[in-house]
């Protein structure tokens, strides 16, 4: 093709070429090693830049470096990640450039206004209108649409985020103003709330177009920029099947618009998605920040690379490769550098090598002790799952580690910031250091296999169940860590209280007469002893079991007389001071006998108070029946108020309907009052937060207190992360003026049974 000629890569990153095998001879980069005829940059200039701002003095450099590689190489060519950037360098670097398009086709391009009005005839396109930068106040823009209240401003070029921003009010205005410019062109369009980003690769050739895999793009706001973070290939499978088909024919009708304008080579499409559309946002006409996932796959499957296709699209009519369809199967994230989280950045960064989630982590040769730009590039984290999740509003929810909390750089107090702290625990989970480890295995070892949480006491007054060895946990900012014989907790390695991490239960691997382990039967918490009615669950075993829930499906079974062997070997043990009953959900149909048998047997060996949790019983005269055998509180939990998404996340239990569980709950709040005694769980970022609040205010108008779980991933959620860590504490605060108003308590009512829910009150005598 090139008959020997040595071509060398103009981009921004070192690694945007990692995967292309012998294709280039060297690159010219913002970012890179400086060897392996790599030419950096920051390297150059000992800096990092923000490479989304204009700077001369990298269009200089890329000149004369390429000057000097052309006196060493007169015929060498060069490949640009942004071909329409050429004109910015030496004239030099366009006598040598290949694969450039006309510039009718990519003047057109650049232009957002200009794209958006070509396509609008043939796609669907996001409604917008333009104001110069003159035009640009808030209520000038509420007056065009009157009802909106929240506007994405995009300036008609613009790139990574630079040039566009969300604004919600007349502050957020005056925030921006000193980047508008009073006589250029803006877009101004309504900011959809239920909205996911979506990017595809195209290649086209003079009679053929090559589709690659969509991802859905991690797009966050900045100082009022919405900027991107990053891509997910998993998450493109959990939209709608219709807005993926759609993706797909709208791409492709594109590509055969450019390729009809003479287009050739590779492009990004950015769409916008909504529940029930997708709206066409901009091309671009480069590669792409995800291409280097692209090409990764690509080289494992000895494949050519994205640029070598590009390359080939330019000399021939169709593909010169056979290409099938590829899937794949990663995610990634930028970190970008910010002077306040600089220690929080090098956290992650050191820790990311023992998270297993973690493919690679890239950072075109980073040096932490050079001078950095705020915003500049700093690593990318490769996962082997996903990040990012559909949240139940429709929107992109990124796993909560990607964010970083500014109130927080400074550390945090666990007394004063108590919900945060929590939450933060809940949502991010823990490490426990190598040395810490080895002293608890000591000491029975950590207890943690059963549920993939600690028990973690802080200070003896707060009681904490916090996830362990679970996606991401090994990039937490918190870790327990052992030091001058005392366990302490550390956040970003800065101690914050000493702490306790109850152990292993010595009795749990017994076997009883009939050789059922203790722990099928039985687990022994802070200060209660739960037991389980049955093995398993009734709907796991019809194959329509909870999809939040890590029970196993099973063909053992105990008996009564397995039941009361383990009762009596824990009933004399003094921590114990109250039992719940429950586990896995039994029959729609049962008529607890069996539940009754337990607690009864419970009740006469101790004068405790029993705790059951159950589905409620299809006839109401059987919970005076479970009062009289010996239960003191009671939970139905109904986990999600929404019955449709009731019955898609929880296929049989979901199909109990709400008057069964509203005729449990008054039936029981008669029988044990409205002070706690009857509760009822629901799950945090299952369902809408407005359909949440309407269950808190369900379970309050009828005297049950509401319990607040967060939702934890799980694998047939495809990891479902829990929302934002403010979202969080804002549903725990409306939670609470909910209860207040109608004077019932949030449960749990145990202090210690707190220790995995949005409920956190300090326990004054320790444990």
């Amino acid at each position: 093709m090139f008959h020997g000629e040595k071509i060398f890569w103009i981009g921004i990153r070192e690694s945007e070429i990692a995967a292309t095998g012998q294709l280039f001879d060297g690159s010219i980069t913002v970012f890179g090693s400086n060897e392996r005829n790599n030419y950096s940059y920051e390297k150059e200039k000992n800096r990092r830049i923000d490479y989304n701002k204009d700077n001369n003095g990298l269009n200089s450099f890329i000149s004369e470096t390429a000057t000097k590689i052309l006196l060493k190489y007169p015929q060498c060519k060069f490949l640009l990640y942004y071909p329409m950037e050429v004109d910015e360098y030496d004239p030099i670097i366009s006598e040598h450039a290949i694969c450039m398009n006309s510039s009718s086709i990519t003047d057109l391009l650049e232009n957002k206004i200009y794209t958006k009005l070509w396509l609008s005839k043939i796609i669907p396109v996001i409604p917008f209108t333009t104001m110069l930068g003159v035009e640009l106040s808030y209520d000038y823009i509420c007056n065009a649409f009157p009802n909106e209240n929240s506007f994405v401003i995009q300036g008609t070029f613009s790139c990574g985020g630079s040039g566009t921003w969300l604004i919600s009010n007349d502050d957020d205005m005056k925030d921006i103003q000193s980047n508008i410019s009073a006589q250029s062109i803006y877009t101004v369009t309504p900011f959809q709330e239920k909205n996911i980003s979506v990017n595809i690769h195209l290649i086209i050739y003079e009679q053929e177009i090559l589709l690659f895999p969509a991802s859905v793009q991690i797009i966050y706001e900045n100082q009022r920029h919405l900027c991107y973070g990053g891509a997910d290939f998993f998450m493109l499978n959990q939209l709608p099947s219709n807005i993926i088909s759609k993706i797909q024919q709208y791409s492709e009708i594109i590509g055969k618009h450019l390729q009809a304008g003479g287009y050739r080579g590779i492009c990004g499409i950015d769409f916008l998605t909504t529940p029930d559309e997708v709206f066409f946002m901009e091309v671009n006409a480069r590669f792409q920040s995800s291409s280097f996932l692209i090409n990764d796959t690509l080289n494992k499957l000895s494949l050519p690379s994205l640029q070598e296709l590009h390359i080939d699209s330019f000399y021939n009519q169709t593909s010169s490769f056979n290409i099938p369809v590829l899937t794949i199967e990663n995610s990634f994230y930028n970190y970008s550098f910010h002077s306040k989280t600089k220690k929080q950045l090098k956290y992650v960064w050191e820790k990311s090598k023992d998270c297993p989630e973690v493919a690679q982590c890239i950072d075109d040769n980073l040096d932490w002790n050079i001078p950095m730009e705020n915003n500049t590039y700093l690593f990318k984290l490769v996962f082997r799952i996903n990040i990012a999740c559909v949240s139940p509003e429709y929107t992109c929810r990124l796993y909560n580690g990607f964010h970083y909390d500014f109130n927080l750089l400074d550390g945090i107090s666990w007394t004063k910031q108590i919900k945060r702290f929590k939450v933060l625990m809940l949502n991010l989970g823990i490490r426990i250091s190598k040395q810490a480890v080895e002293q608890l295995a000591q000491n029975g070892g950590i207890n943690y296999e059963i549920f993939y949480a600690i028990d973690l006491s802080v200070e003896g007054k707060l009681f904490l169940n916090v996830p362990y060895k679970v996606e991401f946990s090994e990039l937490s900012p918190f870790e327990v860590v052992f030091i001058n014989n005392e366990y302490w907790l550390n956040y970003y390695e800065n101690p914050i209280a000493r702490v306790s991490v109850r152990t292993n239960d010595l009795l749990a691997q017994q076997l009883t007469k009939n050789h059922i382990c203790y722990n099928e039967i039985a687990y022994l918490g802070v200060d209660r002893l739960r037991i389980h009615q049955r093995e398993g669950c009734f709907f796991k075993e019809q194959g329509i079991g909870c999809t939040f829930c890590d029970i196993e499906s099973t063909d053992q079974t105990f008996s009564f007389e397995d039941i009361k062997e383990v009762l009596q070997a824990y009933i004399s043990n003094p921590s114990i001071k109250h039992y719940l009953v429950g586990g896995g959900s039994q029959k729609p149909s049962d008529d607890f006998s069996e539940i009754i048998k337990i607690v009864s047997y419970i009740h006469n060996a101790t004068a405790k108070k029993i705790y059951l949790m159950s589905i409620p019983p299809k006839e109401t005269k059987i919970l005076a029946h479970l009062k009289e055998a010996g239960v003191t509180e009671v939970a139905f939990n109904l986990e999600i108020y929404d019955r449709i998404l009731a019955r898609k996340y929880m296929p049989g239990k979901g199909l109990l309907s709400l008057e069964r569980y509203e005729n449990a709950f008054k039936e029981a709040v008669m029988l044990w009052g409205k002070n706690g005694n009857v509760r009822s769980v629901l799950i945090v970022g299952l369902e809408p937060v407005d359909s949440l609040l309407q269950g808190v205010e369900f379970l309050c108008k009828l005297g049950v207190s509401p319990i607040l779980s967060l939702i934890k991933p799980a694998e047939q959620l495809e990891n479902f992360w829990a929302p934002a860590s403010d979202e969080v504490l804002k549903i725990w605060e409306q939670t609470e003026e909910i209860c207040r108003r109608y004077n019932v308590p949030l449960g749990p009512a145990c202090h210690f049974c707190e220790d995995n829910v949005l409920k956190a009150t300090l326990h004054d005598n320790g444990v």
